[in-house]
């Protein structure tokens, strides 16, 4: 692997495990001063060396997590019972939370921030859900570019539940009756202040019913209890509601892993791994909504040897009948386990086991790449292959290239972009009384998995290639970099090769900007346009197509350019109230020819009151790309497509959803990125 590109951090990181992509290449990276994010934007019109990475940070809370105080117990009245000698049985169980000194909070920085899956909480757009080195519990949505705000006090929902309840759920069923009155309050205190406090948590996949999308996020509270919560997208703003539908004890102590696997339609695994060395596996069945069926199919490792469980990750997965047949690799601090097991609802059978050493630092993180190579980050050194053949026994490690120094850095984390094409790495300084240590105490490196031309050659030649922004980064840092590049040539491969339309207009826009100042400039510009107009027709064949309640072979006829094409759908123009004269894929004309552009949405007329909107979703009208006029004047085609604010409208005629990329500000100078337009061209 090559390094793209390595940037320094002006704060340190303290997160073993601190770094996250989601579904849309956002990178969040947990550091002292906050949340950093960063949102890579395959932009063809910036001819620099870098990646192309819009920064925006969230500040660390200044609040301290309030519900970890808030126990139902007089702890100064406990004090008072105790001797001075054993004073340190309260004091001892908030040491990890020390309260405010001097009018100054102490450093509260995020220890774990995770992005939610597509449709977890809404239609718009995903969220973040973070916990604090204080065990306070978030759910963070997006309100503007640069801002933003807490949506769920996921912890202040818990804690709610618990006083509701009178702390039944996490309380001691058949306490000791000889236990003194002291006793038994130190013991409250330290059971309730643990079943407050969440250790870690994960979110499970979505799954569709009736047209409502679900999910369970999972937390897991340091008593070793595990909360289950059903959480339902929305489509319209107000506060998200989080609901609880199963509360129980794991039977483990702190759990410091939790992992979903998906192993059915509507059935999957949950991984449980704690910090004495015991993993647990569940089952939850969901075929009918808002009712789960949670299952407990037994131990994976029944041994309680104090290492603790970073990772459980599924490599192999069969079924037969109701068994399932699957090889898992776990790691435990510095050493890395392989099982192969058979698991159905209600027991699991261990069929072969094999662990070996890995080094003298923990393992961080499991990256599987693409092309099946399979690789471990421990906290200090180089990463390792992990080779294993069908024989579990044969699992051993090996030293992996990678264009990266491990030198004086301890790695904090490494996760594979969504599209497969870049590689972070979050590191940080390991070493003592190095001027390093201030000028730059972390760093995120970003590496590339395949060279440009591979890229270049499937987007070419594969129609069925899908040109993600993460391959379209370095495919343009490739060519930047090539002193040789002949765009000519180029050029005539894009027009003679079968690949994918929307790749290949971003290889298109992304040539007219090199070329500035080449012969091929213009006829570049004028390849940007056509393919800009038949992407557009296609898209709006496939709305209309996808529309269940108009006629998709009429609106055929009218996406082939037929002059004067007469309709029958009842609309009056807003000028004359008189009806259709004719109409074609991007505008409509009536009676008195007064023309009308379609909404870039729907390809529903947009005649609201301000000319450009459309009355039912607020999307802006079409462009004429046909006539390809001058741009100065009208909307750009992908003004009105990209952009990094995202929004989901309603198709008013077949009430089915689409997601659409825009921008707010209308004026602002976007590049075309249509490969973003949902589509299979």
């Amino acid at each position: 692997m090559l390094c793209l590109q390595s940037k320094g951090l002006n704060s340190g990181v303290t997160s073993p495990n601190g770094l996250d992509w989601s579904e849309d290449f956002r990178l969040a990276m947990t550091t002292q001063k906050g949340l950093l994010i960063y949102t890579l934007v395959p932009d063809p019109g910036v001819l620099q060396m870098h990646l192309n990475l819009k920064m925006h940070l969230v500040p660390n809370d200044s609040l301290a997590n309030p519900y970890i105080h808030q126990l139902g117990i007089d702890k100064q009245d406990l004090l008072r019972q105790l001797q001075p000698c054993e004073q340190h049985r309260v004091a001892s169980l908030y040491y990890r939370f020390p309260v405010s000194e001097n009018g100054k909070p102490p450093h509260r920085g995020t220890e774990i921030a995770k992005w939610t899956p597509k449709h977890a909480i809404s239609f718009n757009d995903l969220a973040l859900i973070t916990l604090s080195e204080d065990c306070w519990l978030k759910v963070w949505c997006q309100v503007s570019p640069n801002s933003w705000t807490p949506q769920v006090d996921v912890s202040k929902l818990w804690h709610s539940y618990l006083v509701q309840h009178k702390w039944k759920p996490i309380t001691q069923k058949n306490p000791s009756s000889t236990t003194s009155t002291l006793e038994r309050g130190l013991r409250d205190l330290k059971s309730r202040l643990m079943a407050v406090c969440t250790s870690t948590f994960a979110w499970s996949p979505v799954i569709a019913f009736e047209g409502q999308y679900c999910s369970v996020l999972v937390t897991a509270q340091r008593s070793g209890h595990v909360v289950f919560w059903l959480s339902t997208a929305k489509d319209q703003s107000g506060p998200h509601k989080l609901e609880i539908i199963s509360v129980l004890h794991s039977g483990l102590a702190e759990i410091s892993f939790l992992g979903w696997f998906k192993i059915e339609e509507h059935k999957f695994f949950l991984f449980l791994g704690s910090v004495d060395g015991r993993v647990k596996v569940m089952t939850l069945d969901w075929k009918v909504k808002s009712k789960p069926t949670l299952t407990e199919s037994g131990l994976v490792w029944d041994c309680s040897d104090r290492a603790r469980v970073s990772f459980v990750q599924v490599i192999d997965h069969s079924i037969q009948g109701s068994t399932h047949s699957l090889r898992l690799i776990l790691a435990k601090d510095s050493y890395l386990s392989g099982l192969d097991l058979k698991v159905n609802e209600t027991r699991v059978k261990i069929h072969g086991q094999k662990s070996i050493p890995t080094g003298p630092s923990r393992i961080v993180n499991f990256v599987h790449l693409p092309s099946g190579i399979k690789l471990i980050f421990n906290e200090i050194g180089a990463p390792q292959h992990i080779n294993l053949n069908r024989n579990l026994q044969s699992l051993s490690l090996s030293k992996y290239t990678m264009d990266l120094s491990h030198n004086h850095y301890k790695c904090n984390g490494a996760q594979l972009s969504p599209g497969g094409g870049i590689l972070a790495v979050l590191q940080s300084i390991n070493t003592y009384y190095d001027h390093l240590l201030i000028r730059t105490p972390g760093r995120i490196s970003f590496l590339n998995r395949e060279n440009w031309p591979v890229i270049l050659e499937r987007l070419l030649t594969n129609p069925d290639f899908e040109l993600q922004p993460d391959s379209a980064e370095v495919l343009r840092l490739g060519m930047l970099g090539d002193e040789d590049l002949n765009i000519g040539q180029l050029r005539d491969k894009v027009h003679a090769s079968k690949g994918h339309l929307k790749g290949k207009f971003w290889l298109l826009n992304f040539l007219a900007n090199l070329a500035e100042n080449h012969d091929l400039h213009d006829q570049l510009n004028l390849d940007v346009n056509r393919t800009a107009t038949a992407i557009l027709k296609l898209h709006a064949t496939d709305l209309k197509q996808s529309d269940l309640n108009s006629n998709a072979q009429h609106f055929l006829q009218i996406c082939s350019e037929e002059p004067n094409m007469s309709s029958d759908f009842d609309w009056l123009c807003r000028f004359c109230d008189s009806k259709v004269k004719s109409e074609s894929w991007d505008q409509v004309t009536c009676q008195n020819d007064h023309s009308w552009p379609r909404c870039i949405l729907s390809l529903g007329v947009a005649d609201s009151e301000d000319l450009l909107m459309c009355p039912a979703c607020d999307c802006v009208a079409l462009p004429n790309v046909v006539e390809l006029v001058e741009i100065e004047n009208v909307v750009k085609v992908h003004d009105l497509i990209v952009g990094r604010e995202h929004k989901i409208a309603r198709n008013h005629s077949a009430n089915v959803l689409k997601p659409i990329l825009f921008s707010d500000q209308q004026d602002a100078d976007f590049d075309p990125l249509l490969l973003f337009i949902s589509g299979p061209y």
